[in-house]
């Protein structure tokens, strides 16, 4: 038992080793010679190829045969359209009013793009529209000259500026309708007509979707994957409710009074945002309505807070180091000029059931 541990730990620290080396520039392009390497870090064989596999597993290293080792970006079929090691990142806001789960995610693509050599700007445009914005656009690409860029949480009209100058990027998300850029999203569609379903098969038939307008595009996706989910014919007498609100504790209240003093009130609620979703369990508690023997609430996204609520609210779990390093391969592959697929396959989200679903009261 402590051998195999042991071994474990050599692996670990080997691999953290070379990744340490490839971030401060001590290989670039090509690892040496197994052999060499063995010599250089003390370690047998086996003990190396198991380490390099963790960093090929990251995404880190590739093998190519008879070729060699070679970091990511660098292997053969893989070269830059010019010296730019800049990729850029376009939010709109700054990071630290950001959702965590997104923070988490450019820090994540920061740091691997930094082993791979390459340098991240993060970008700030406040949503505007008309001819402003397209000047702002226009400086700043002209100004950064980055390679390929990451747009997070951005509107449709930058997203669309993107695509009519044909500029590598790849949404950090999903595309409006009629967008062609590359994107990558949580599956939102999947995760709410899971969500509705969840909620029908336990008897709830008056259902609400709590979320905000306007709408990024992975909300525009959520609403058709939970209206999709009463469509199958299985749900008789099944009543799907959408309601909009601006963002604002205030404006929830407004719209949930007189949501809940109908007589056909929804018995089960279905929340975008973990913000909102407080928002919402702490007006059903004025109300003296109970979570979940009175109401059942599932949240779209996650955040660690939403396991501190007693009793902890049931979400979707996005495993956010996988996000981040398919956005860093398809960000420098875009910096290639490689060519892909536009809408790359989404990333999974577990459902962590919390204790607040039951069958409706």
């Amino acid at each position: 038992m402590n051998v195999r541990f042991q071994r474990q730990s050599l692996v670990a620290q080997v691999a953290a080793r070379v990744e340490s080396g490839l971030r401060t520039k001590e290989w670039s392009g090509r690892l040496p010679a197994e052999r060499d390497l063995c010599v250089r870090l003390g370690v047998s064989r086996p003990i190396l190829h198991a380490a390099l596999s963790i960093l090929r597993h990251k995404g880190i290293l590739r093998f190519v045969a008879r070729q060699g080792i070679f970091i990511a970006p660098y292997a053969p079929g893989a070269r830059l359209k010019s010296a730019n090691r800049v990729i850029g990142v376009l939010t709109s806001n700054p990071l630290h009013v950001l959702p965590s789960q997104l923070q988490l995610l450019i820090r994540g693509i920061e740091h691997h793009l930094h082993v791979a050599g390459f340098e991240l700007l993060v970008n700030v445009m406040a949503c505007q529209r008309g001819s402003s914005i397209t000047k702002r656009l226009e400086e700043l690409v002209s100004s950064h000259r980055a390679a390929s860029w990451a747009l997070c949480s951005v509107t449709r009209e930058i997203q669309a500026w993107f695509m009519r100058r044909h500029i590598p990027a790849l949404v950090l998300g999903s595309c409006y309708p009629g967008m062609s850029l590359v994107e990558l999203d949580v599956d939102y569609g999947a995760v709410c007509r899971h969500a509705a379903a969840t909620l029908l098969r336990l008897g709830h038939r008056r259902i609400a979707l709590l979320t905000v307008n306007p709408k990024f595009a992975g909300d525009l996706l959520g609403e058709q994957g939970f209206i999709s989910a009463f469509q199958c014919g299985s749900w008789p007498g099944s009543l799907p409710r959408i309601l909009y609100h601006d963002g604002s504790a205030p404006n929830m209240r407004r719209m949930l009074e007189p949501a809940l003093a109908r007589p056909d009130a929804p018995t089960a609620f279905l929340v975008s945002r973990p913000y909102d979703a407080l928002t919402l369990a702490g007006y059903l508690a004025q109300k003296r309505l109970r979570i979940p023997s009175d109401a059942s609430v599932i949240c779209r996204d996650d955040e660690d807070f939403l396991a501190w609520y007693l009793p902890p609210i049931a979400c979707y779990k996005v495993n956010g180091d996988l996000y981040a390093l398919r956005s860093v391969r398809a960000l420098i592959r875009l910096a290639t000029g490689a060519q892909f697929l536009r809408r790359l396959t989404p990333i999974p989200s577990q459902f962590i059931p919390g204790g607040t679903v039951a069958p409706p009261p």
